[in-house]
């Protein structure tokens, strides 16, 4: 079965059905609210029977104005060649309306006068019901030129409100793949190590990768579980310690007794913890790598701390991880989200992030 397309603003601006009966229902809905405000006591059904009889070309000439006049020559060969048309449009107007009025009432352009003590029916002149009619062709074509330019606007801004939302999943993809070779390429390395000192951790190693690997390929949705994304951090804990068996790194973690329920986008805990990792010196009992993990009053609280290494720099500008961090924050929490990092006094790198939490 087949569903029906969404109906769009565009649908009212294209010669076709769709837009001619989307118009007449606006139309109508129009005459609905005027014969609300009227005092008229006829019946409802008279009423609208009365307006589709005599209001038919006001309605033929709006939807000739929205869909052919403004589009077709005012936007596209300008005043002078939409000046004209209107011009012609308008006196068939003209015409239409006088035979139609004639033909609903033949007494529709006339009126009773005193003469004397007798009561004597006038016609109008021609060029007394020109002018009436003219007007009130003019009063409707500005009023469908005002409408059109309106749709105009609706339609200019939702065209750079899509591209805007595809130009932000464009710059997230790009950035998720730069981030997904830069983890692996750090990530392989360590395990080289390992096979180049014959670790008999090398194997399960391997193991933890491979879950890792299989967790960022199949992560290609914009949120993700914060339970599978801790367990993932958590993996890269692993594989460093692995490495480096004497390093100390106190992995404390507290998000509630349901963290399946809280959604963040993949992949934003490891930046931090792989700056410090590749970066920082290895933490030592007195001196460890902090890392700690809080969700609080619906905020994901992260925190990161590591001795300072030799080759990072005050700013944190040591690789791709953190200015990458910093851009997709950006875009996915453009003012609701804390992002800091630095060297402190102490000789210590503390980077920190904020960022809310949605129901999954």
């Amino acid at each position: 079965m087949a569903v029906p397309r969404r109906i769009r603003t565009e649908d009212l601006m294209k010669p076709g059905w769709r837009s001619f009966l989307l118009s007449l229902g606006i139309w109508y809905l129009l005459v609905t609210l005027y014969m609300a405000m009227g005092s008229s006591t006829k019946p409802l059904l008279e009423k609208y029977w009365f307006y589709t009889r005599y209001s038919w070309p006001n309605f033929a000439l709006c939807y000739l104005n929205i869909v052919w006049l403004v589009p077709r020559l005012l936007q596209s060969r300008g005043v002078n060649a939409y000046l004209a048309a209107a011009s012609g449009a308008l006196a068939v107007y003209v015409g239409v309306r006088y035979y139609n009025h004639i033909l609903q009432n033949p007494d529709m352009y006339t009126y009773m006068t005193r003469s004397g003590d007798e009561l004597v029916k006038v016609s109008l002149s021609t060029g007394e019901i020109v002018k009436a009619e003219l007007q009130k062709g003019v009063q409707f074509l500005l009023l469908s030129l005002a409408y059109r330019f309106i749709l105009d606007r609706i339609v200019t801004e939702q065209r750079i409100t899509r591209l805007e939302r595809e130009k932000l999943r464009a710059d997230l993809a790009m950035l998720r793949y730069q981030l997904n070779p830069h983890f692996l390429f750090n990530t392989i390395n360590d395990i080289y190590y390992l096979a180049l000192i014959r670790s008999s951790h090398t194997a399960d190693a391997l193991l933890e990768l491979s879950e890792m690997l299989r967790y960022v390929l199949l992560s290609k949705d914009d949120r993700v579980g914060l339970d599978r994304e801790v367990d993932h951090l958590r993996r890269f804990v692993n594989l460093h310690r692995f490495r480096f068996p004497d390093c100390c790194v106190n992995l404390s973690i507290d998000t509630g007794t349901h963290p399946e329920r809280w959604a963040i986008p993949p992949l934003v805990l490891i930046s931090f913890t792989e700056n410090a990792f590749k970066h920082g010196d290895p933490g030592t009992e007195l001196d460890p790598v902090d890392i700690d993990i809080r969700c609080e009053a619906g905020r994901l609280r992260y925190r990161v701390r590591n001795p300072v290494g030799k080759m990072i720099s005050k700013d944190g500008q040591s690789g791709v991880g953190l200015p990458n961090l910093r851009s997709r924050l950006e875009l996915l929490f453009p003012d609701d989200h804390r992002l800091s990092f630095g060297t402190s006094d102490t000789r210590q790198f503390i980077a920190e992030m904020e960022i809310p939490l949605q129901p999954l």
